[in-house]
């Protein structure tokens, strides 16, 4: 997924944690694409591992690290490559709502999530992914840092359709709040986009936006489910992953 790649990326000096990650791994953090990170941390012991997974912790936990964009989003890049040693920091920074920036942390770390289904011995974790973004968006306030789309993206363009429709059709109707709404009725959409029409659940997704469209409580949930309508008749597209 990476949409915090390269692009955001300042020309500026780095800070110290990225650094010294780089030199563990011996690759550029801004030049490199996330998912060829993994195999280079394969490589390492687990002292090595360990010292990598500090320093991510190092890099959310200390705030002029934390809004850094560039050693935020190496950090997250590394932390998901961890898998499955980085587990319970993950469940830990996700379940965080507050401080300063914790949101961009949350995006940052929903931007690299599913490379964890190609990592090995990240199959249980890869399990419990989706309970864990169902969890966040029911519960979302605020779409701070875009980090609940952010999450409804993840599910709707980079999981599998099977696991994530039930989520994103349980909290586009039933979330609290409207940024959880919001989000997962924006990943219903990009699912919607995905499937072939002959595909049976185009129908229902159909049919449930446009009972949201009509009915939800919240004009922005509204505008979010009559947008995914409208983009299905400008752009369908063939079928992803099933």
């Amino acid at each position: 997924m990476a949409h915090q790649n390269n692009s955001i990326r300042r020309k500026r000096k780095k800070s110290y944690v990225q650094s010294q990650m780089e030199a563990m791994l011996r690759l550029d953090l801004d030049k490199t694409y996330y998912k060829e990170i993994a195999p280079e941390i394969q490589r390492l012991n687990r002292s090595k591992r360990d010292r990598l997974l500090l320093l991510c912790e190092r890099a959310f936990s200390e705030l002029d690290l934390r809004k850094d964009t560039r050693t935020r989003v190496a950090a997250a890049e590394v932390m998901v490559a961890l898998v499955p040693d980085s587990a319970d920091s993950i469940r830990r920074w996700i379940n965080t709502r507050s401080g300063k920036y914790i949101y961009e942390v949350h995006f940052s770390l929903f931007c690299f999530m599913d490379l964890v289904l190609d990592l090995p011995r990240a199959e249980e974790f890869a399990a419990e992914i989706i309970a864990l973004v169902e969890k966040y968006l029911m519960g979302l306030e605020s779409d701070r840092a875009s980090a609940g789309w952010m999450a409804g993206d993840l599910l709707g363009n980079h999981w599998n359709t099977e696991e994530a429709l039930p989520i994103l059709v349980k909290a586009a109707k039933e979330a609290r709040f409207v940024a959880g709404r919001d989000a997962a009725v924006d990943g219903l959409g990009y699912i919607l986009q995905s499937l072939q029409k002959s595909d049976p659940r185009r129908k229902s997704i159909i049919s449930l936006l446009r009972e949201i469209a009509a009915n939800d409580r919240s004009k922005n949930v509204k505008a979010a489910a009559r947008n995914a309508l409208n983009l299905l008749k400008k752009r369908p597209m063939p079928g992803k992953k099933n």
